[in-house]
């Protein structure tokens, strides 16, 4: 009897412990994994802000900072040309409308103007050879002319009149286009490419300047000059057988309007820019209209041109 009660105890001990352990493995499922905490971050592994590379902007070379380093700029003139735009006092000095912008443009600059006289023909070879900084003599702005040096913008426009003989053959513009004709040019001028393709069948008689085709005129070496209107007006007041050529309403005739430019040699940016400002300045404020009527003033006076 008690062995059967011992075999009893013995199987409800088995019974406990198996389910003890039961329960035990299903609690161990149950249970979440706990995650590894995860090391702390050193100073070694926390990342670094992206270095920022100091970039220098290259410094663009340019004639402006020759300019002011020198304290002078030197100015490509044609004073031979005797007109109000530029031109010699009797003293030697240099005058005229150019010349007032010159100054302006010197002071602006904080440097001294330096005007340099030169033959025509040499006014652009001075400028592409360094001699000058700046051609101040104004000249026409033609392509062929801008592909060896930049035009920054008109500073002066010249009206292009007809100079004839009073007692000559040309009373009208027509007259210029029949045969036989002789039209005399400053050689090289635009006033002579602008005579070869509208006058063909005319004769173009090339002088050395300006002043030596109206004389042609003047001489009866040629029946017409072609030449800036307040130089066929000033020369005509001077040589009264010559007139400008006018129409019936006695306008002087002008056949063609030409800009002229101031001009540096090409490829400086800054320089080219700065111009651009500082004449677009100067037109907008009236400055250039006020010093154009101080010396072109007296010579239009009563005049009209179509």
């Amino acid at each position: 009897m008690q062995a059967k009660y011992r075999n009893l105890s013995l199987l409800c001990s088995l019974v406990l412990a198996l389910v003890l352990l039961l329960g035990c493995s299903a609690s161990e499922q149950a249970a979440p994994e706990k995650a590894e905490p995860e090391p702390a971050a050193t100073e070694e592994a926390k990342p670094e802000p992206a270095a920022t590379e100091e970039v220098s902007l290259p410094t663009e070379e340019s004639v402006l900072d020759e300019i002011r380093d020198r304290g002078v700029i030197r100015m490509a003139v044609f004073l031979r040309s005797g007109s109000p735009l530029e031109r010699a006092t009797d003293s030697g000095e240099p005058e005229g409308y150019l010349i007032d912008v010159g100054h302006l443009l010197a002071k602006d600059l904080g440097v001294e103007p330096e005007f340099i006289d030169l033959e025509w023909q040499g006014i652009i070879p001075s400028l592409l050879s360094g001699k000058v900084d700046i051609i101040l003599a104004a000249i026409s702005a033609t392509p062929e002319r801008a592909l060896a040096i930049d035009f920054p913008g008109a500073i002066v426009f010249y009206d292009v009149a007809v100079l004839v003989h009073k007692d000559g053959k040309i009373k009208t513009l027509e007259d210029l286009k029949q045969p036989g004709v002789t039209i005399s040019v400053s050689a090289g001028s635009t006033q002579h490419f602008y005579a070869m393709a509208n006058f063909p069948d005319a004769e173009i008689l090339a002088s050395e300047g300006a002043t030596e085709a109206r004389l042609e005129v003047a001489s009866k070496r040629s029946d017409a000059a072609l030449t800036d209107s307040h130089a066929a007006i000033k020369f005509s007041a001077e040589n009264p057988d010559t007139v400008p050529l006018r129409d019936a309403e006695g306008n002087i005739i002008v056949v063609s309007r030409e800009p002229g430019s101031m001009s540096i040699r090409q490829g400086d940016i800054r320089f080219f820019r700065w111009l651009q400002t500082w004449q677009d300045w100067y037109w907008h404020q009236g400055v250039f209209e006020a010093l154009y009527d101080k010396w072109m003033g007296p010579i239009f006076e009563g005049e009209n041109t179509q």
